[in-house]
């Protein structure tokens, strides 16, 4: 029997319980634990029941060559429960206590059942595996290893069976593969492949194929005529499962391409495009023709054409950015206390049409991709960078929504679209209108009692924001203008984000690495990496603006490809880099913004079709979830945050409390802690024609039951189906008040059309229902590889750039959390100021888990610590001499410290920040033994020092700095 079968194998298999006489097969997608346990979950997307349950497939016979990621045809054999008596000869009850356990870690209710695979079904879109080569010893070493394993834990059931079925196991690199040797000889016959995940079995490769031996070649060139060939461990090579039958416990592959040493950046990089599946994102730039011919221009001048001089266009992104899919403008009319606003977006529509090319190209990548280092756009540059960029000062292409508010943010008639032309006044970067923004309220607290027309003749003048308009090209004739729609800009937005807070729409901070990054070869001193800025704001409650500084740590990367990264980074001086929040004032007028049009948007759809439409829906959070993370918060400290139940508002009143008792750094926390209890967004295709439930298309995080994504066709591909459905709605519209017309006029035919109706009969179907369908799942699965990947990426950089610096300076970590959760959660930040939070990570990455706290043998640190699990703390346990305690006095004496020297009154100092600012590890003195002893709590920080190790990916430790350093002292002072 072929255990992977032919496409049209798998046509025939229908998705339903699949009953040979007494044999019950099931259908699904199999989740390796490890290579040789796995669950498939058997749900009504494959099967059809109603209640979802999971299958435990254990062994090499019984998984038949099933590898992880594999739809599978399983074979029923018998309950779970036999499972249990086989290994636990014990009463009943033992079992039930065992087996709830092991429910706990299982993503559906029950586990019923284990089975067997029948049938594996081929997948165009099979990735290859990634990993390393070894000598065949390696492989029946591996084997025998963990036999002996196993036989030494039948005794520990519980553990056995409690790992063995831990759904939630993160998929983890293989530790064991770093080795003392350079390289190693292997015979031409057959080597051992070792997949970098652990959750892929080892695969025999024989060395005999032509293709095989060329790969090889880099490290057979100066070979001697023998049979061995040497290769260095740390390269990475790509490896296809081969199809056919697996009758033995070693799965067979082929090898299939190289990458290169996991030691250069490139190979890491490229290494994670093909893992996530998004390689194709490379060639992005090169799949179509750099020209393209109008569809029709003619038909321009049916367009509304919004007048600059009535309508003030203009665009606010980041300073790099080259795709500008969306621009707006705002009115204000003060007799009528209303609000005009359009939101322009980018007709990438347009340029589809009759472009077959490029619609596959939307429909195979669905989104664009962005890397600290790199962007992969969606679709090809001349598109993306130009014909459809609503770039200043040229004639751009829109599908623009105008709608009207009043002063408390309330929608006033229904929404209109245009097919528009825009001409965009000037392109903002978000630094720009966060200091045009400050400059503002400055003068208006300066000069409060004049009136805002008086004001902003006095604000237009400022030399500050003469700059910054100069610098963006705005003709002077608009300079007074685009000020006072910039301010009514902001405080419109600031109602909105209001309304939606009332609502109780949940929002998390988001805290990201920020790499600078340059594309020339600037020399810069080393003092220049520094700059220190006063230009980043947080809202109160009042709509006014509080400032607060930063000190940013810049990186810069001299890179243009992905290709050339790793020669850049070592030819550039890397001294300081700095994580930042870049959430400010301007990022949030264009968010508030964007939700509201896709939101109305969202409502149009549902209220003007019939037929399937694109919706952007959120699942609530799982309440069991919320109550352990609950739980755990109120087990360390926060007893009054949350409230007893689990439900919305005290989720949300939860997170308000959170930010102003513990402040911003322990909301940001938290926020990552939710993020990972969060179910991801996703699109559907929610067919109106039918009975469709409504519920369905809730929008759990901003608590709204429809929305859609509208705003940024440039990068997302259900963007331009939702605007294909628009343009799909306007043309039933007008072909119908064209009816309407002619029925009550005999004397409109001989009229012209309208402008809209003679652009709504050029238009076209470019995605079928069933493209709808497939496209939403699609872009699913492309969305969370690009976040994924962007996550991965974003650590594997700043690992890198780790290995390269110089760490003499400390940082400031935060331990999160511990037991509740297996792992430990840090927030570490910069050296100089709270609010500059560096990053939240964990050991969830998964190729880079760095950030661990270590006593590595290595550093030769006089440190030993312990974790009590019942307290929920960490013990360290300090060394110290008296040349030490001598040493910390001269530095606090020469230093301009205000404090007093004395070390008694130093540790006094360190108790009363403690008591304000929650450092509860005062330092206990033990003079017998020498020893100072830390007691250090969960959620509380701890000053460390950032120290990268040679090891296969890179990765750091976190090595708390003892208490008698200076630095210590000077690290939390400045936090205080």
């Amino acid at each position: 029997m072929d255990n992977r079968s032919t496409e049209n194998e798998d046509n025939k298999a229908k998705d339903i319980h699949i009953k040979d006489n007494s044999k019950i097969f099931v259908i699904g997608i199999i989740k390796m634990i490890n290579p040789y346990e796995g669950l498939l979950t058997v749900s009504s997307e494959f099967n059809n029941i109603v209640e979802p349950y999971d299958v435990y497939i254990s062994g090499w016979r019984n998984l038949n060559g099933a590898i992880d990621n594999d739809k599978v045809s399983v074979e029923i054999i018998g309950p779970f429960t036999k499972r249990y008596k086989q290994i636990i000869k014990s009463n009943e009850t033992q079992i039930l206590d065992i087996k709830g356990k092991v429910h706990k870690y299982l993503k559906s209710k029950t586990l019923l059942y284990e089975g067997k695979v029948y049938k594996i079904y081929r997948e165009d879109n099979k990735r290859y595996i990634i990993g390393y080569l070894r000598p065949i010893s390696y492989l029946y070493k591996n084997f025998n290893e963990k036999k002996l394993r196993n036989n030494k834990l039948l005794n520990r059931t519980e553990i056995l069976i409690r790992n063995s079925l831990n759904s939630n196991n993160k998929r983890k690199y293989r530790q064991d593969l770093i080795e003392t040797k350079s390289c190693i000889t292997y015979t031409t016959r057959q080597v051992v492949f070792v997949p970098l995940l652990k959750v892929y079995p080892l695969i025999k490769i024989h060395l005999r194929s032509s293709a095989i031996k060329k790969l090889l070649a880099p490290f057979t060139s100066n070979m001697n005529n023998t049979k061995k060939i040497p290769i260095p461990l740390n390269i990475l090579y790509t490896c296809n499962i081969l199809q056919g039958t697996s009758t033995s416990r070693y799965i067979k592959g082929i090898l299939k391409g190289i990458y290169g040493s996991i030691e250069n950046i490139g190979t890491q990089m490229n290494f994670l495009m093909d893992d996530y599946n998004v390689s194709d994102h490379l060639n992005s730039s090169d799949t179509c023709d750099d020209e393209i011919k109008d569809v029709n221009p003619e038909y321009d001048k049916y367009r509304k054409y919004f007048d600059p001089n009535k309508y003030r266009v203009f665009t606010i992104d980041p300073s790099t950015a080259r795709d500008l899919d969306d621009a707006i403008h705002i009115e204000w009319n003060e007799s009528e206390q209303i609000y005009e606003l359009g939101v322009h977006i980018a007709d990438v529509l347009y340029y589809l049409k009759d472009k077959n090319d490029l619609i596959n190209i939307v429909k195979k990548y669905c989104t664009s991709i962005y890397l600290p280092h790199i962007n992969f756009p969606m679709l090809p540059g001349f598109l993306s960078s130009n014909l459809c960029s609503l770039l200043p000062s040229v004639n751009r292409r829109t599908l623009s929504i105008i709608f009207k508010l009043d002063k408390l943010g309330n929608l006033l008639e229904d929404v209109k679209y245009y097919h528009g032309t825009i001409c965009s006044l000037c392109k903002f970067s978000y630094e720009q209108v966060d200091e045009i923004l400050l400059r503002i309220y400055y003068l208006k607290s300066k000069f409060s009692k004049r009136d805002m027309n008086n004001l902003f003749s006095i604000i237009r003048n400022d030399a500050s924001i003469n700059n910054i308009l100069k610098d963006v090209n705005l003709p002077q004739r608009y300079w007074k203008k685009l000020l006072l729609d910039i301010f009514n800009l902001q405080k419109l937005t600031n109602i909105l984000r209001n309304n939606r807070r009332n609502n109780m729409a949940i929002k998390f901070s988001q805290m990201r690495i920020n790499y600078y990054i340059t594309n020339d070869n600037k020399k810069e001193d080393d003092d220049q990496d520094i700059e220190c800025k006063s230009i980043t704001f947080n809202d109160n409650d009042y709509g006014e603006l509080q400032e607060y500084k930063t000190t940013e740590f810049h990186v810069h990367l001299l890179v243009h490809d992905v290709k050339n990264i790793q020669k850049s980074l070592d030819s550039s001086k890397l001294k300081h880099m700095s994580v930042e929040n870049k959430y400010s004032i301007s990022h949030s007028i264009i968010e508030e913004l964007m939700i509201k049009a896709n939101q109305l948007t969202a409502e149009y759809l549902i209220n003007n079709l019939d037929s399937k439409v694109v919706l952007r829906c959120h699942a609530e959070i799982e309440k069991s979830k919320l109550s352990k993370l609950i739980k755990y918060l109120r087990g360390n400290g926060m007893d009054n945050i949350f409230g007893d139940s689990n439900d919305r508002k005290a989720l949300f009143e939860g997170l308000c409390k959170v930010e102003k008792v513990y402040g911003y750094v322990i909301y940001n926390a938290i926020s990552e802690l939710l993020r990972d209890i969060f179910k991801r967004a996703k699109y559907i295709s929610l067919d109106l024609s039918s009975n469709s439930t409504l519920d369905e298309a809730h929008h759990y995080a901003l608590n709204v039951p429809f929305y859609t994504h509208f705003t940024s066709p440039i990068r997302r591909v259900a963007d331009i189906i939702v605007h294909q459905l628009i343009y799909y709605s306007m043309h039933n519209s007008q072909n119908k008040l064209d009816k309407d017309n002619l029925s009550s006029n005999s004397n409109s035919t001989k009229k012209g059309k309208s402008k809209d109706s003679k652009i709504k009969d050029e238009f076209e179907v470019l995605f079928t229902q069933d493209d709808i369908s497939e496209i939403c799942n699609n872009a699913n699965k492309k969305s969370k590889a690009s976040k994924d990947l962007q996550r991965e990426a974003e650590k594997m950089l700043f690992s890198y750039i780790l290995k390269k610096q110089r760490m003499d300076y400390p940082n400031m970590s935060c331990v999160i959390c511990t037991k509740n959760f297996g792992y430990i959660k840090v927030v570490l930040m910069s050296p100089t100021e709270q609010h500059n939070l560096c990053m939240v990570t964990d050991s969830d990455s998964k190729y880079f888990n760095s950030f661990k706290f270590s006593n590595n043998n290595s550093i030769n640190l006089p440190l030993s610590y312990k974790y009590h699990k019942l307290s929920n703390q960490f013990e360290v346990t300090w060394k110290y001499s008296d040349e030490m305690v001598d040493k910390l006095i001269t530095d606090m004496n020469s230093s301009t410290c205000k404090y007093k020297s004395a070390i008694q009154q130093y540790f006094d100092l360190i108790q009363s920040i403690s008591s304000r600012n929650k450092f509860y590890h005062l330092p206990k003195c033990n003079t017998d033994k020498r020893t100072l002893i830390q007691i250090v709590n969960i959620w509380t920080f701890l000053p460390v020092y950032i120290v990268p190790i040679n090891s296969i990916p890179t990765k750091y430790v976190l090595i708390p700095i003892h208490p008698l350093e200076y630095a210590y002292y000077k690290q939390i002072s400045i936090y205080n």
